[in-house]
């Protein structure tokens, strides 16, 4: 429902080029639809009473970045400061945060804010409210040196994850995890796409010992060392017919979709017998 996806395994960092005051920060801003960033210097924001204010350490780059800077995604604010995996220090609070102090290393993921209200929200379900709002398109993100963030929607994040290594699971990891752990017992995963969300699930079904089939092109496999991560692969699979997937029926319980062509999606859940979905 939300239209989130996985990261393209991008982080960056900030290097203080700009000439700055103590109430200014850095930030690369999105005026307009398929146009390129500016870099820009803005007033460092105020946290509200509910939300974290942070000093930007690292933020992935997602593809879901890019469908909003290319006018693909149709509603951002403007003008927008992108980023959704967003790894940073708190440096002020707001008078109702709890939980978090100074000097505490969180994580600020695409929910950025819901209404707390619909079903969805009253079920636990609110990635799925129809009022939520997100990071780095209704709210600006982290391509900046400071950012604000609700706190409720923060995490706490383990030391044993250096700020580049956390920041993509913030995003790719979530929305792999949520998928993979829907499908309960599933003695195999087939996986159609292969990009940063795919990348980790993968790994993490590997670590389980769960047998993963992967779907994608050999351009798409080369750069994530597909052969260590999968027992089988399936080349060139967009380019596939209907009958080359009736052919694996049976094969794998679980589909795990991270790509967008319908005709080819239709054909690959066909031969799962339990389906989840993230794209």
């Amino acid at each position: 429902p939300s239209p989130a996806g996985g990261g393209v395994g991008i982080v960056f960092g900030w290097t203080h080029y700009c000439l700055m005051s103590d109430q200014t920060m850095q930030a690369m801003v999105l005026e307009a639809a398929r146009s390129p960033l500016r870099l820009t210097v803005l007033p460092i924001p105020e946290p509200s009473s509910r939300q974290l204010r942070l000093r930007v350490l690292a933020c992935g780059v997602c593809r879901t970045d890019l469908h909003i800077v290319d006018g693909e995604l149709t509603e951002p604010k403007l003008p927008l400061v992108p980023g959704h995996e967003i790894v940073g220090c708190v440096e002020a609070l707001g008078s109702e945060v709890e939980g978090f102090a100074i000097g505490d290393r969180v994580g600020v993921p695409w929910l950025g804010s819901t209404d707390g209200t619909c079903p969805y929200c009253r079920n636990g379900e609110e990635n799925l409210c129809d009022g939520a709002r997100f990071t780095g398109y209704q709210i600006d993100g982290g391509y900046a040196s400071h950012t604000v963030a609700d706190a409720r929607y923060c995490f706490h994040l383990p030391e044993d994850y250096s700020d580049a290594e956390a920041a993509p699971l913030l995003c790719a990891g979530l929305i792999g995890y949520r998928s993979l752990k829907m499908t309960g017992d599933a003695a195999r995963l087939g996986i159609y796409g292969f990009g940063a969300a795919a990348h980790i699930v993968a790994q993490v079904a590997r670590h389980h010992h769960v047998p993963v089939i992967v779907g994608s092109t050999a351009d798409e496999m080369t750069p994530f060392d597909l052969a260590r991560t999968a027992p089988r692969t399936l080349e060139d699979f967009r380019r596939w017919t209907a009958q080359h997937f009736r052919e694996l029926a049976g094969e794998f319980e679980l589909a795990y979709n991270v790509r967008s062509e319908a005709d080819a999606v239709r054909a690959f859940v066909d031969v799962a017998r339990d389906t989840t979905f993230s794209s």
